[in-house]
């Protein structure tokens, strides 16, 4: 099928029609649920529980039909109820297996497409209907403005809460060279820029979003997607979110179809890294039957949908801390989690957001830490923001290079409090951003958001002034692009060794200038130290000519950015084409450049050592 010819998402289908009396339940027999698959699920770890826990397709006695499995050790008797049997109870029961808490049966000559719940039946009577905890799929009316739950009701009139569906597919994956290359990437050297996207409030088709998504990410040069509100979940009003662990959100279409999203990134260059939820408050690491739900699921995206990384995060609403809490059982299951997935899949990266203070997230568990490959530090960003809405403590941008790389970082930029800043002062911080260590993470509302101010700012200058500041002094338009500006700070970052390629080694980070005249820089070095990148900005609104500022390599530094410039708005105040060094000594350095620095402005410069010709004039 082509990345983009979509199926329709019709979730339910015509089985009801079948003949009642011809739909049996066959006995079970130990080739569905092998003892393996028991003991693994129930006394150890079990990679792959929704292979036979939940709806498959299967084949008993040569017999094509479809296995339930469900796991319950307090129930009396389990029986799946569904379109196909007109939602009658104990019309096709579960048996239990193994003396256990496993339930299983199969009914032979069941087609795809049909919507079911399991039922369950207590010692005192009562009778509870559950959506299945490993379902693909959630079944919705069709032609609804607001999705409503599929109603099941029993003889006496009790309706259930939503039930599932089951809907096979045949997806051909065309992907196989993104996933050769993606194998032989080592993460610590290659550019990450993530661009984040929330599907919550969106109502295009996954065929729509495929293609409006990849075209923002490659005019903004991000290389991969992180998507929210993915995984599909049942808002109860007593107990919040019901997370379904295996089922992609239905509102863009059917499980087809989001495989034919990630397909589409993918045959794009543009990897995608999936929210995965799974520290919710309620869950008990302790059961090896939940955490083997868990881990079931990371590997079920992984091999089903080819995601190519998780984005995990430990912040609720009501517990911020959430490794307080149970530490040891969610300590061990976080370390699992990262191993399962690091063996399962090469290649696939992990990033974790945790603000309850642990130390070592980014260690290997060999070595005592939590395997995740990086931490989201949004101390980052709030610090920088803090600075600038009260600038009064330099100390708050963390000036020391044990802050930038105490774990492997990913660097966040979602702080919705810039938006009452100046476009100047965002553009710096922006910058800043792009050339300190760690990948880089954006939000997508963000910048629209962003946008959106700049836009409505000009406008409005332009009304109260007549013109424009940039138009006054005969210098263009000011119309400022983020997503140019994005695009260009992701060029820099991507192509240049000594950013990309070094964000978690401190050995090849530099500090400079630790803020004195309101100027803050460093260096940047390559691996193989053959490539220098320098990094200054400009924290105050005055113009600097003539600074000098010490370096270790003599040559011709190269301008490769400049805030200030006119294609962003600025008032092309810099260095032109770049700075030529010169053998004088300055802050304990060799050799020494001489620039201007525009205000509230950021510079990045890379030093071609090969141009050594020195112009004294410069110094004069």
């Amino acid at each position: 099928m082509d990345c983009c010819q979509f199926t329709g998402s019709n979730l339910v289908g015509g089985v009801s029609t079948l003949v009642l009396g011809l739909i049996k339940t066959k006995p079970q027999k130990a080739e569905l649920i092998s003892e393996y698959d028991f003991y693994s699920y129930t006394e150890s770890v079990h990679y792959h529980a929704y292979k036979f826990l939940g709806v498959n397709k299967n084949k008993l006695d040569d017999q094509e039909g479809i296995s339930f499995g469900f796991w319950s050790n307090k129930v009396k008797a389990v029986s799946v109820v569904g379109d196909f049997n007109n939602w009658r109870l104990n019309a096709n029961p579960l048996t239990k297996i193994f003396d256990a808490g496993l339930w299983s049966s199969f009914i032979p000559n069941l087609k795809r497409d049909f919507a079911y719940q399991f039922a369950l039946q207590y010692e005192d009577g009562r009778v509870e209907y559950l959506n299945d905890p490993y379902a693909r799929q959630i079944a919705f009316t069709d032609g609804a403005s607001v999705a409503k739950p599929l109603a099941a009701t029993d003889r006496q009139g009790r309706v259930s809460r939503l039930a599932s569906v089951y809907k096979d597919d045949n997806y051909q994956w065309d992907d196989a060279a993104w996933i050769k290359q993606r194998e032989q990437k080592e993460l610590s050297v290659n550019a990450i820029s993530i661009y984040r996207y929330d599907l919550a409030g969106e109502e295009n088709n996954y065929q729509a979003l495929a293609k409006e998504i990849v075209e923002e990410m490659k005019s903004k040069g991000f290389t991969h997607l992180l998507l929210s509100s993915v995984i599909d979940a049942i808002q109860d009003l007593s107990y919040g979110k019901d997370y379904q662990y295996f089922a992609a959100n239905h509102v863009h279409g059917n499980p087809e179809d989001f495989k034919c999203f990630v397909n589409y990134l993918h045959t794009n260059s543009i990897g995608l890294v999936l929210d995965l939820p799974l520290f919710g408050q309620l869950s008990d690491y302790a059961k090896k039957t939940n955490n083997n739900m868990l881990l079931s699921s990371a590997i079920f995206w992984l091999e089903e949908y080819h995601i190519d990384g998780f984005f995990f995060s430990t912040v609720q609403d009501d517990n911020r801390k959430l490794l307080t809490h149970k530490s040891d059982a969610l300590v061990e299951f976080m370390k699992s989690l990262t191993e399962v997935i690091y063996s399962r899949s090469k290649g696939v990266f992990t990033v974790i957001e945790d603000d309850s203070g642990m130390p070592e997230l980014t260690k290997p568990t060999y070595r005592g830490g939590f395997g995740f490959n990086m931490n989201l530090n949004t101390s980052f960003e709030k610090d920088i923001v803090d600075y600038f809405i009260t600038p009064d403590d330099l100390n708050k941008l963390h000036l020391n290079s044990s802050y930038a790389f105490a774990e492997n970082q990913m660097l966040n930029f979602a702080d919705q409090r810039l938006e009452a800043l100046d476009l100047n002062t965002v553009k710096l911080i922006l910058a800043y951003s792009y050339a300190f260590p760690g990948k880089k993470l954006i939000s997508a509302e963000l910048m629209n958001s962003l946008q959106m101010g700049f836009e409505m700012e000009n406008s409005m200058m332009e009304e109260y002034f007549c013109t424009s500041p940039r138009k006054f002094l005969g210098l263009g338009s000011d119309e400022f692009d983020l997503a140019t500006y994005i695009a260009d700070l992701n060029k820099i970052y991507a192509e240049n060794d000594a950013l990309s390629g070094t964000d978690f080694k401190d050995s090849c980070f530099e500090w400079l200038n630790y803020g004195e005249d309101g100027l803050v820089s460093f260096l940047r070095w390559s691996c193989d130290y053959k490539e220098l990148v320098l990094f200054i900005m400009n924290l105050h609104s005055k113009d600097i000519k003539g600074h000098l500022l010490g370096v270790p390599q003599p040559g011709l530094y190269l301008e490769l950015f400049n805030s200030d410039a006119a294609k962003y708005a600025g008032l092309a105040n810099g260095n032109d084409d770049g700075v030529y060094s010169c053998d004088m000594p300055s802050n304990n350095r060799p050799y020494s450049l001489k620039m201007d620095i525009p205000p509230r402005s950021a510079l990045i410069f890379k030093n071609r050592p090969e141009s050594s010709t020195c112009c004294v004039t410069l110094l004069k």
